[in-house]
């Protein structure tokens, strides 16, 4: 889906001093042309997306001080788009378990999936956070069953890609058996919105068994 975004073309090039500026190889600026697209963002913008990134190391799908002009749901997709034109990108599923109460996932793409009279389990769920720029995600298998909080069994193949910049220290850990993390750091500043240095997180939290969802922090 193509989002049109008014007066998109006006976006400012010269928010921030070129210290912040991100150099990117052709086949990085195909990459962001790739993803910009099979994320839903408008033709007309992705240039100029692209564009700022370079000169000002952020688009405003990154800076957390930007809220999203609008949220869409289509077809199993969350998708904030901002003022420039840029996209985030989580996905949000409604279980409903026909031996118990709805089980609601946000931030997650359902794996295999059993249940029985009094119990489920899912293996291979996907957590993820897509912004075009910033992509990272994890694999994991949960259960539960009624009067049971639901919990993390297993978490595995971490992925981080940060387009323009260097990771390190990619970590993914179940910290509890209702909490993961994939945590990495940025060896390149990014426009001040992700510092070099900085330890970034996916989290992915386990509710009781009415809500799964996950958190990007940094």
């Amino acid at each position: 889906m193509l989002f049109n975004i008014p007066n998109a073309k006006a976006v400012n090039l010269s928010v921030s001093s070129n210290q912040n500026a991100v150099t990117l190889s052709e086949n990085d600026r195909h990459e962001l042309r790739s993803n910009f697209l099979e994320m839903g963002v408008d033709k007309s913008v992705i240039d100029l997306l692209i564009e700022k990134y370079e000169k000002t190391g952020f688009i405003d799908s990154i800076d957390n001080t930007k809220l999203p002009l609008f949220t869409e749901e289509e077809n199993g997709y969350v998708r904030k788009v901002y003022e420039d034109g840029s996209v985030a990108e989580i996905s949000h599923f409604l279980l409903q378990n026909p031996d118990s109460n709805p089980i609601s996932l946000f931030s997650i793409e359902i794996g295999n999936w059993k249940s029985g009279s009094n119990w489920w389990t899912m293996t291979g769920g996907k957590a993820y956070y897509n912004t075009g720029i910033i992509n990272c995600s994890f694999y994991f298998d949960a259960s539960g069953s009624q009067g049971q909080s639901a919990i993390i069994n297993s978490v595995y193949e971490p992925h981080v890609r940060l387009v323009g910049a260097n990771v390190s220290e990619v970590n993914l850990q179940k910290v509890n058996s209702h909490h993961a993390r994939l945590g990495f750091i940025s060896n390149t500043n990014i426009g001040g919105v992700l510092p070099a240095g900085e330890t970034c997180y996916l989290h992915l939290y386990v509710n009781g068994n009415a809500n799964m969802h996950t958190q990007f922090t940094h």
